[in-house]
């Protein structure tokens, strides 16, 4: 099944660190069980601006390569859609033309020792929106679907600023979960971004003793607060290490979720954590960042959780979405055309004011 759409289309093409290309390429076509979307948007994620000004991890360093394969479409934060429908898609579930519809960011092989485990995030033959040559993303008027990544029905009713989101906040829903945290726990979430924002709502459903978080941006400070924080602490004006250890009775908090992305929100965490606490690191970082290990084992004996995409958090993030349980208002602050990318990359990079940019094709 087809609806009619263009043999050609506008897309954003990523070919090394800083050279990112609008080009009129082909427009992908459904075959065996593909699903093809026309993008509705795509929210910009800090990863693309890490990737674009050239982070090791994405295109590599001394021969090494990195994780990005190009030249390839990037943007992985979508909605849309279906235009088109492979002759096999119905084995995938009931989706129609016009089914407006978000997918996983990756598509797992599913017969690895990981997806056998329900881990199929981490999955070493899976593969990525907008990093590899087979999955390209959504920085483009339309984008396919393969066989095998997990595709979501989203209500037409959601409005867009809250659809986009779905896969940030879903993200969000597995780093808060890497924490394991309980009604007795003194949680800090450092970075209140636009991830930062989705676990306040995502920590929040695990009634935590006290949820607190750090921020320096004025406007992210006042969302964590309407979000469900019980406090924001701004660590240009408080000694947050300081703070936290008089709110736990000189012990620390239990569990620090680290989202803010800059090497002192790592080593500030290390700081204030308690003896035995769990520590969440979510950021990815542009380069690599020194720690003393020694404060993780002989000192602390902490317990250290990474976090990779969103294993089995869609449905719920979804649902938290449609019926306002998970707050979100606010969070999306500038939308542009496909063809101003330049400026909302840009934007992006911005504090005052900005939180999440969109692009819409």
């Amino acid at each position: 099944m087809t609806q009619d759409y263009p043999k050609t289309m506008k897309a954003l093409v990523a070919y090394a660190p800083g050279d990112y290309r609008l080009e009129e390429v082909p427009t992908p076509q459904a075959e065996g069980d593909d699903i093809i979307i026309k993008v509705e948007g795509c929210g910009i994620c800090g990863s693309d601006i890490k990737c674009f000004h050239g982070a090791e991890v994405y295109w590599g360093k001394d021969g090494k390569p990195g994780f990005l394969e190009g030249p390839v479409i990037p943007g992985h934060e979508f909605v849309g859609n279906i235009v088109a429908l492979g002759p096999d898609a119905g084995k995938r579930g009931d989706f129609q033309i016009g089914d407006r519809v978000v997918a996983e960011m990756i598509a797992p092989c599913g017969e690895c020792r990981f997806c056998k485990s329900g881990d199929y995030n981490m999955c070493q033959q899976g593969q990525i929106f907008g990093f590899k040559k087979t999955m390209n993303g959504a920085f483009a008027e339309y984008m396919r679907f393969p066989s095998k990544c997990k595709v979501h029905k989203v209500s037409p009713e959601l409005p867009f600023e809250k659809a986009v989101l779905i896969e940030p906040f879903s993200c969000a829903c597995h780093g808060i979960e890497r924490g394991k945290i309980t009604s007795d726990d003194v949680v800090v979430i450092s970075g209140m971004g636009c991830i930062g924002l989705g676990m306040v709502g995502a920590a929040k459903r695990y009634k935590p003793k006290m949820l607190i978080g750090l921020e320096m941006n004025p406007l992210r400070i006042e969302l964590a607060k309407k979000f469900g924080c019980d406090m924001v602490l701004n660590p240009k004006e408080v000694d947050v290490v300081e703070k936290i250890r008089e709110l736990t009775d000189g012990y620390g908090c239990d569990v620090y979720v680290e989202v803010a992305a800059h090497p002192s929100s790592v080593l500030q965490g290390l700081d204030m954590i308690r003896n035995q606490g769990r520590f969440v690191e979510f950021s990815i970082f542009s380069q690599p960042v020194t720690a003393d290990w020694t404060i993780i084992s002989d000192s602390k004996e902490l317990t250290v959780y990474g976090s990779h995409l969103a294993p089995n958090c869609y449905e719920p993030t979804l649902q938290g979405l449609t019926d306002g349980s998970v707050c979100a208002d606010g969070v999306v602050t500038h939308v542009y055309p496909l063809e101003q990318w330049e400026e909302a990359f840009a934007t992006a990079q911005k504090s005052e004011g900005v939180i999440k940019v969109a692009i819409k094709p």
